[in-house]
């Protein structure tokens, strides 16, 4: 009896030990189904703030492009050229995101207005306040396009070297040929047209134009080989300067060098007889005109197609 009740309680023990064990399992597997849990909610959470991140909003600046712009005018008007001058204030990955580009490049005048617009490579670090901005055309030289721009100064300069040249030009003559007079008459002014193609020729030319009374010392035709007299002539003198610039600051530009007298010449009535054949007389010349209007022909006359012009020469003189 006493061994069957030993077996009966050995038996209830092993239970009881199954019984632990398996709650000790349940709860294990518990604690590693947590722990794997806990895991994930980590790198969600990671992950989350990655992509707040990546997707925050980046905040624009607002500027006025026009604070990096230089301009400055080029050249003579109406000839003008404008140049725009990044100065890159405004960067972005080491380029300028400001574009600029002009309505007008060039041949501008004084007084045009240039409208330059700007545009953004970078708008979502940008933004331009203002777009665009008229420039005046100023402070540039500009060719003079009137006669009456020509300063009373500038003038009596080319008057007296023009008188100079005449002199000189008197002086080289043989037979004591020689002028007595110069009167001057006036002026031609030429002025390219707006718009015409001129290639290299000048832009504007401003001539003088004398009357010269010379005493010539000869013969007035074969016949009268042997009585030779002194004759009074007249001719027309013409001296061209080119290229008259007005300077930013007001003052007439010019190169009193390059005013040139008329390389046109014509023929006297007198002469002389020619020492070989002694029987033809060969006839004086003058650098000039004959007449006021084969002056005005040459000089003004075939260039109106391109140029206008002004005259203030008295064709009756």
């Amino acid at each position: 009896m006493k061994r069957i009740l030993s077996l009966i309680l050995a038996l209830v023990l092993c239970a009881g030990c199954l019984a632990g064990c398996e709650d000790s399992s349940k709860t294990e597997s518990k604690k590693t189904e947590s722990s794997s849990k806990a895991k994930i909610t980590t790198t969600t959470a990671t992950n989350s703030k990655t992509e707040s991140s990546s997707t925050q909003e980046i905040k624009v600046q607002n500027v006025d492009p026009f604070e990096s712009l230089s301009v400055t005018f080029e050249g003579t008007a109406p000839y003008a050229t404008i140049l725009l001058s990044d100065n890159n204030k405004f960067m972005n990955g080491g380029s300028s995101v400001c574009e600029f580009k002009a309505d007008k490049t060039e041949n501008l005048k004084k007084g045009d207005i240039v409208t330059v617009t700007a545009s953004c490579l970078k708008e979502d670090v940008y933004n331009f306040t203002q777009t665009q901005r008229e420039y005046l055309v100023e402070d540039v030289a500009e060719y003079v396009s009137k006669l009456e721009d020509v300063p009373e100064d500038v003038m009596d300069k080319l008057k007296k070297q023009a008188e100079d040249m005449l002199t000189a030009e008197g002086a080289t003559w043989e037979y004591k040929n020689k002028i007595v007079k110069k009167e001057f008459l006036g002026n031609y002014f030429l002025m390219a047209k707006e718009g015409v193609d001129i290639g290299d020729s000048t832009v504007n030319e401003l001539t003088l134009v004398y009357k010269v009374e010379t005493s010539m010392n000869g013969i007035a035709n074969e016949k009268q080989k042997d009585e030779w007299n002194n004759y009074k002539e007249y001719y027309y003198a013409a001296f061209s300067i080119p290229d008259l610039v007005i300077k930013p600051d007001g003052k007439c530009s010019f190169k009193i060098s390059e005013l040139t007298m008329s390389e046109n010449e014509v023929y006297s009535d007198y002469g002389r007889m020619d020492f070989l054949t002694g029987d033809i007389m060969i006839n004086y010349k003058y650098k000039g005109y004959r007449d006021l209007d084969s002056c005005f022909k040459n000089i003004v006359s075939q260039y109106v197609d391109k140029y206008t012009y002004v005259t203030t020469v008295d064709k009756k003189a």
